[in-house]
């Protein structure tokens, strides 16, 4: 399993409800890549409102072969009406486990 951590700025317009609507319209398209789960969390950094949003995947070329592909064009466009996508960051790990 992989976790893949987006880092979003919203807009200055946009709340996490906005992000929320988003999540919920475009999941199901999430998991045809491979999502198991997700989970959310918010920050400020300054002025800067950020909802950090990780995915667990189990195939992370998968993942990036339809997050980057022609059929994530319309999700794209949506979450850029949300969050400024020139400033995301990603961040992807793999979770350790540990033998007790």
């Amino acid at each position: 399993m992989y976790q893949i951590t987006y880092k979003n700025i919203l807009k200055g317009n946009k709340k996490r409800s906005d992000f929320m609507r988003w999540l919920k319209v475009y999941w199901p398209v999430q998991q045809r890549w491979g999502a198991k789960s997700v989970k959310l969390w918010n920050s400020n950094e300054g002025d800067k409102r950020v909802v950090f949003c990780r995915y667990t995947v189990e195939n992370i070329d998968k993942w990036n072969r339809s997050a980057t592909g022609p059929n994530a064009e319309t999700l794209v466009r949506a979450l850029d009406e949300i969050v400024d996508i020139n400033r995301m960051a990603m961040r992807i790990t793999v979770p350790s486990t540990e033998n007790q």
